[in-house]
């Protein structure tokens, strides 16, 4: 409902000011979704896929800037020497690498991760906890995960639900005990 996918079927949320229901598509254009399943396309580049991505989200076009945002979150997601690279060429931790950085292109401040570190391996999930840790500065994330570690490890709180209902929140501190 956040995203704007699905419309609510009773009250509202803010983000940034925006209201869900009556200014969709500014929610849209200020919030980074990164779907547990990558959604790319085999055929394009790791850079033409963040170009896309920024132009869809901003309505003015200068190409220096976008240039210079791209070589940022390259850089941030460590996928500068894959730049040239068609997504069918990348590994599994690439595509998730390639999928936060679409949610981090042009400047969001509220990204939904869902279950970012679905099927990596241990070396490129610590890779993206890294990127998450760093990410976090000056945004608000929201993440959905199944390992209460990587919830452990990254977040400021916790929710814990169960069949729609939650039954713990907190940091994940008082959530242990």
């Amino acid at each position: 409902m956040l995203t704007g996918m699905l419309m609510p079927s009773g009250g509202d949320a803010l983000l940034h000011g925006n209201s869900i229901k009556r200014d969709t598509d500014e929610v849209r254009r200020s919030l980074g979704l990164c779907q547990q399943h990558d959604v790319l396309f085999d055929t394009i580049s790791v850079e033409e896929h963040l170009r896309l991505t920024m132009r869809i989200r901003s309505n003015t076009i200068d190409e220096a800037a976008e240039d210079r945002q791209i070589a940022e979150i390259m850089r941030q997601v460590m996928l500068t020497e894959h730049k040239a690279k068609l997504v069918r060429e990348l590994s599994g931790g690439m595509k998730r690498k390639l999928s936060l950085g679409m949610a981090l292109i042009g400047g969001t401040q509220t990204i939904i991760l869902d279950e970012p570190t679905s099927g990596l391996d241990v070396e490129s999930r610590q890779q993206v906890w890294e990127l998450i840790r760093t990410l976090r500065q000056g945004r608000s994330i929201i993440m959905s995960t199944q390992h209460i570690e990587e919830a452990d490890e990254l977040a400021d709180r916790v929710c814990i639900m169960s069949h729609g209902k939650v039954i713990a929140l907190g940091t994940p501190q008082n959530i242990k005990r």
